[in-house]
């Protein structure tokens, strides 16, 4: 099973290893590996890609927008947040989803059986994905804290139609941060710079950023008040064991993945791809 990750330059990649792990611990053939490409020649590296027998690709961040934009069949998900995380390639035929919000219930849900208020704190890549994961856990509102109120006020005004039942709003500047589910969805080292929230109504706390060693300073600082959390592998490896089993066509293990997962924690993406080569 050939499989691709798409990025935009170097960076840290956490992705392939994992997939190349889960393949490794179902015994099945294949690899995944990543390609850096240019903006302008992204619809041709999906094609060749498809013509070379992929599968199918993962999207980094930076180049979600674009693919979307690319591609025609888009999942619901993909079309609310106008960013495709996947591409799948069947025939002739190209079929992009983003699967982070998905991931991020999973991960979420397992920690808090219900959640009234969520908290997404940046303005990532992952921003939206979060909003989405919130409203579908049931929270009957959900705050963005952001440096760029304007870019936080499209986003909301972007996502509200498909959270009916959920109130978005964008925090004022210095205001408190308050959700009993938090969100780090930021781009950069950390958000410290925009605050933590009351650890005294914080529940659980999710980091988006996928680290290579040590714990995400914003999570860190919630953890030393006593509070939950989960940094970005467990979002990470639930999103490459979905991909694969859109693209196998059929459930992996609970046990398989939990393995993906502690390999990723233990040995970080270096390790984890040269013990699946």
């Amino acid at each position: 099973m050939l499989l691709g990750r798409i990025a935009a330059g170097p960076g840290p990649d956490f992705l392939p290893g994992a997939l190349n792990r889960a393949l490794r611990l179902l015994g099945e053939a294949g690899s995944c590996g990543t390609f850096n490409v240019e903006r302008a020649e992204l619809g041709t590296a999906l094609q060749g890609l498809r013509a070379l027998g992929f599968r199918g690709v993962a999207v980094a961040g930076p180049l979600q927008a674009e693919v979307a934009r690319l591609c025609e069949n888009l999942s619901e998900i993909a079309q609310r947040l106008g960013r495709a995380s996947v591409v799948g390639f069947d025939g002739e035929r190209m079929r992009a989803d983003h699967l982070m919000p998905a991931a991020i219930q999973a991960v979420a849900g397992a920690a808090m059986s219900k959640v009234e208020r969520g908290l997404v704190v940046g303005l990532g890549s992952g921003a939206g994905a979060a909003v989405l994961a919130l409203s579908a856990l049931g929270a009957r509102q959900v705050s963005l804290a952001a440096d760029d109120r304007a870019a936080a006020a499209r986003l909301v005004a972007q996502l509200a139609p498909g959270c009916p039942t959920t109130t978005l709003r964008v925090l004022d500047a210095g205001a408190p941060l308050e959700g009993e589910l938090a969100i780090h969805a930021d781009d950069g080292v950390s958000a410290l710079r925009l605050g933590l929230p009351r650890a005294d109504q914080v529940g659980y706390a999710i980091d988006l950023q996928c680290p290579g060693s040590g714990e995400p300073a914003w999570l860190a600082a919630l953890r030393a008040e006593g509070v939950r959390g989960e940094d970005g592998v467990g979002v990470l490896v639930r999103s490459a064991i979905a991909m694969l089993e859109q693209w196998r066509g059929a459930a992996i293990p609970a046990p398989l993945e939990a393995r993906v997962r502690a390999a990723v924690r233990a040995g970080g993406a270096r390790a984890v791809a040269l013990s699946a080569a």
